[in-house]
Order: structure tokens, then sequence, then C-alpha cells
């Protein structure tokens, strides 16, 4: 006999639990179906601050490098979570996904995908924006909602920012500290140029709240969970499954969607037993990600000629010396998320953004096979400089999909191309974000262009009420072809912005939850 819920939700990253939470607490009936890898237990052991772990610490390898060694690259900077800012125990984000979830490319985009409890926020670095309106028009989105939805999230997820309900800012390190006065000193120019210099709102916190403890600012962000300081979806599954009416199904691949006259079926491989099983509900939300959401729409509904669109963010990083205080003692009491974001303010939406992060915990061996040096002679130059060492992470708005989807003869594939006008817009903007960079004090050294997509952020597969979108679309909350099959990730968003989009696809689903509570009850 097939299990029938109320409402099904396929993915538990962002979208999933945010979407789950307002039909929980409403009484509905509700279960999730997710590929279920879980994050290994050290990520909550107790951890010491990054200097004491590195100086101290005869075991430092299993939270630098990972048990398995995952975290060791040997391409520097280039690659996706292996060579970039995460990997080591935080590998089991990625993990399988290649295997159970295949996609090619004609091109050199990379798509990172994930099966994790969490999804790929599971190693989210916790960069909030709340959206203003023109960016929420532009995405299709119903805007009194989301913003209702952002000042709840507030308190839901903990941020701590400048702005009015959220918790009290995080420290900065004393990099940027420094740049920051450093801009406040030639606001004229900032303003002339249309550049903006901030510290973001972070899912940061600094005041404890539900069990979770204030950052300890123990520099150690990107290898441990301990205190769960950052919030993770993983947080909020925890708390949906004390619900007797939410259900945890795992580990299990959805492969199709089936609407029928008295409801939706989902068909789920088993991960383990590889045996086919199917789930019935009253409404199905899809959660699994831009990319993930396309290949369920595209295996269930699509003839070989169909595709979708697809936004697919790239990294454009920037390596650089603050060379305002080298002589200055280092503050080891901080964090190594996002420090300072460098905003385009020339437009209503901003065209680009740059993260600012100090790469001290990010580790040397990262850069070395960047500096045109012997081995020995790039490791002391290095070190030396370590301290000051700036990374830079650029991304871009793109207004218009620069990939397709494509599901034929059982292969995913997606197809990239980059006009001569985007790539001239990049050019202009990483132009205006290294003159920021330079009257702030830093000397931007080298620029590490990625391939497209390894930013992991995807929209667009499933645009809202885009009529230039040939088959499948979505109904502001409902996808085109059914009514009953929901869209709660951003595979709904018609644009994707270069400013964070994590917090927007939270209020996002939590909107299409509550909209789904008002049809239920």
């Amino acid at each position: 006999m097939v299990e029938h819920y109320e409402v099904l939700i396929i993915g538990s990253g962002v979208a999933g639990v945010h979407a789950a939470l307002p039909l929980v607490e409403a009484g509905i009936s509700v279960a999730m179906i997710d590929g279920g890898n879980s994050a290994p237990s050290i990520l909550e052991e107790p951890v010491d601050d990054f200097v004491t772990m590195r100086k101290k610490r005869y075991d430092q390898w299993r939270w630098f490098l990972g048990e398995d060694y995952s975290n060791i690259s040997l391409t520097g900077l280039h690659g996706a979570y292996g060579g970039g800012m995460v990997g080591g125990n935080k590998e089991y984000v990625v993990k399988d996904a290649a295997s159970e979830l295949p996609i090619t490319s004609n091109t050199n985009t990379v798509i990172v995908q994930s099966i994790a409890m969490g999804g790929l926020a599971a190693a989210w670095g916790g960069a909030c924006v709340e959206y203003n309106e023109d960016t929420l028009q532009s995405l299709g989105l119903p805007v009194s909602s989301i913003i209702q939805e952002y000042t709840e999230l507030r308190s839901i997820i903990g941020i701590s920012g400048t702005e009015s309900f959220m918790q009290p800012p995080a420290l900065l390190d004393d990099n940027a500290e420094v740049l920051l006065q450093k801009s406040r000193k030639h606001t004229a120019w900032f303003e002339k140029h249309g550049m903006k210099l901030v510290q973001p709102s972070t899912a940061l916190l600094t005041d404890a709240i539900n069990g979770r403890q204030a950052t300890a600012y123990t520099d150690m962000d990107y290898y441990s969970d301990n205190g769960r300081s950052i919030y993770r979806p993983q947080w909020t599954l925890e708390h949906l499954q004390t619900f007797s009416n939410f259900s945890y199904i795992t580990p299990y691949i959805v492969t199709k969607i089936i609407p029928s006259s008295d409801g939706v079926t989902i068909v789920a491989i088993n991960r383990e037993s590889r045996i086919e099983t199917r789930y019935s509900a009253d409404y199905v939300i899809l959660a699994a990600g831009a990319v993930g959401s396309a290949r369920l729409v595209l295996q269930s509904f699509a003839n070989n000629e169909d595709y979708l669109p697809l936004h697919a963010k790239t990294h454009v990083f920037i390596a650089g010396i603050q060379c305002n205080a080298y002589v200055q003692k280092t503050n080891n009491k901080r964090t190594s998320l996002c420090q300072l974001v460098i905003v385009d303010t020339q437009k209503k939406i901003a065209s680009f953004c740059a993260q600012i992060y100090s790469y001290r915990s990010l580790l040397v061996f990262r850069l070395l096979s960047s500096v045109p040096l012997a081995l020995r002679q790039s490791f002391y130059l290095l070190s030396a400089l370590l301290p000051r060492i700036i990374l830079v992470d650029v991304r871009f708005t793109h207004e218009a999909p620069c990939s397709k989807i494509r599901y034929a003869n059982g292969v995913l594939s997606v197809s990239t191309r980059v006009s001569n006008e985007i790539t001239l817009e990049r050019k202009q903007s990483l132009r205006r974000c290294s003159a920021t960079l330079r009257k702030c004090g830093v000397f931007p050294v080298k620029t590490f262009t990625q391939a497209e997509g390894t930013a992991s952020h995807y929209a667009g597969t499933l645009p809202i009420n885009d009529t230039t979108q040939k088959f499948f679309t979505t109904n502001t909350y409902c996808l085109n072809i059914d009514e009953r099959i929901f869209v709660a990730d951003s595979s709904a968003f018609r644009t994707l912005p270069a400013l964070p989009q994590t917090l927007t696809i939270m209020a996002y689903a939590r909107s299409v939850g509550k909209h789904l509570v008002c049809k239920l009850l």
C-alpha cells in the first residue's frame, strides 16, 4: 500500500525545511523525502581557536584536511568545493551527488549538487541580504509577502547585523576594520563612483537562542559547527522531527512525479537497496534546488526536445595584500566568515558584489600553486604575508540565463554560452572592484576566474510567470502544468542577483508553505 500524506516535500535544504515549518506548525501531515547524507560527528566536537589548534593539537588534520584528506587540493584556488573555500569534513555535502545525479556539460560549466541533509546550505557561509523591492520584482516574487518573511526569519534563524530587530553585528577582524575606516575617509569617491563598502548581515548568532550558542570567535567557522552559531538547515530539520505530523524519509532519490485524479504520486529509489518505492500526497513541493527540481520536471513531463533555462553563477576570486597596517598585531578573536561586501550602487539592482575575507584560516597550501616561485620560497613568503592576505569573491547579476538544461536518453546535460557583451560587462565590474580595493589600501595581486556554476548559486529553471519560457514555468507558487505541484526553491526566480540569495529562498519557501496552509485549512 502506498503511504499517503497531505504534503510531500522533495529536498531538505533551506527551501524544503522552511516550506515545511508553517505547514507542520499548522498541524498538516508532511513528509520530506531526501538523499540523507549526514554530517560527520567531528563537525560538532569541541574546538579551540584557530591559532591554538594549529600550534597545539596533534590531531588538527582531522579538522583542517578532513578525515579522508579530501581538503587537499593540487590546484590552488581552482575548482569548486575541493579547491575552493569549503572541503574536508564538509565534503559530505557533495558526496555521492555525481553518481546519484549525473550531469554532463559540453562546456567548462561546473554544476554543484547535493543529496545531503541541509543541501548545499550545510556548507553556507551565512551572508544574508534582504533584497529591495526592485530586486524582488525582477525575481517575480510576491514583494509584500517576502518582506514580511524577512522579518520573521530574523528571529527564526538568528541574523546578526546593523538593521533593527537583528542581533548585534559580529566583531570585524583587524583587516576589515582598517578597510572600513579607510573607506570612510573617501566617502566622496565612493559616492561619485557608485560604490559602497558595508558589513553584511550574517546568519551567525551573537546572542544565544533556541539552544544554539553565540559565536565564540574561534576563527574555525569553515571547519566546525560546534555551538551551532552559524545557521544550518539541519537545525530546522531536527526541530521538525519533534512533531508527530512530520516524517523524514531517507535515503531516497526521487526519479519521477506522477499526477493523477486523486493526488500526486512520486517514484523514488532507495539508495541502499536500489528498490523502487512510491509515495502519494495531496500536494507535492519541489525544493530540490534549481537544478534538482529542473531534473525532476524534465524526467517527469518533458520530451527530448524540451529544455529549461538556467542561471549558473560563477566566482571570480581576487587575491590581494592589505597594505595599510602590515605591522599591526593580529586580533585572534574573529570569525572566518565574510567580513565586508563591496556593492555597486549605480543601478537599483546591483550589477555585482564582492565579498571580502581575510585569508588566514583558509590555509597556506591552497595558494602555493599560484605563486611563481619554488615551493620553499613560496611557503616562507606566504607565511609572512598571510595576516594581510585578502580574498575577494566577486559575483555578477544574471538578468538573462546563459545556460540550458535538457534531459534526453536518460542523461541530464547543461550547455552554456556567455555572450561577448556579458563578458565585457564583467570585465568592467572587475575593474571597478579593483579600483575600490586600491582606494581602501588593498593591492590586487592576482585574479582567478572560475568556471560558470562554481559558486553553486543557481536559479530560473522554472521562472515565475515568464512569458518567454516555452515549456515549464511557475504560476507564483505552483507549476503551470499542475496546480498540485508547488515550487519553493530558486527554480522560480526569473533572475539571479549578484547579492547572496539564500535568505530570499527561505522567505519564498515560507510564503509557499503559508499559501498551502490556506488551501488545506
